[in-house]
């Protein structure tokens, strides 16, 4: 099965779940796009890394790839297209777009952190209904973001998948001589 993960800003969540696929020996051919200016990621060996230009890149929403976007999925025909970006925004919008064109069987997974219903621009608004038309499947942080897109007319099935904690990073230890400090 061919995966196609697009993002912009979560590298380091996608390192991990590639990680985790590899350790897992899932028989998965993964390749991530991402934009070209970011650092490079611990990927697995088995990953492919394709880097593309990013235009308005600090806009959460207004970010969107180059236009070889569209050559990188009418090359690669992934079986599933994971949008690793809210789907309220341009990058979404453009990668359903481009699916449509040139790979309308790749199953869709949109992802959202948005939990504030009515959040989005009006600007953003059209392209938001388009994703959620096309998307199969969304997975969100919590159950307050699972309401939010549903409240904002999502009708998709929605998985809750909760942001994690590195245990062996962040754990409870003896906390007496930070308090005399």
């Amino acid at each position: 099965m061919k995966v196609l993960i697009i993002t912009n800003s979560f590298m380091r969540e996608i390192s991990e779940l590639l990680r985790i696929a590899a350790a897992q020996g899932w028989p998965h051919e993964f390749t991530v796009i991402m934009p070209d200016k970011q650092p490079s990621p611990a990927l697995p060996p088995s990953v492919t890394l394709l880097r593309r230009k990013l235009f308005f890149g600090q806009h959460i929403r207004a970010a969107c790839f180059s236009p070889r976007l569209l050559f990188d999925i009418r090359r690669l025909r992934p079986d599933i297209l994971h949008i690793f970006e809210e789907y309220s925004g341009v990058i979404a919008w453009q990668s359903v777009v481009f699916r449509n064109a040139c790979s309308p069987r790749s199953r869709v997974m949109v992802y959202s952190a948005e939990n504030i219903s009515g959040n989005v621009s009006r600007a953003f608004r059209p392209a938001m209904r388009c994703v959620s038309r096309y998307a199969d499947l969304a997975f969100v942080c919590s159950e307050s973001v699972r309401n939010t897109l549903q409240a904002e007319g999502f009708r998709k099935p929605i998985e809750v998948i909760p942001l994690g904690v590195n245990t062996d990073m962040f754990r409870k230890m003896p906390n007496s001589a930070l308090k005399s400090q």
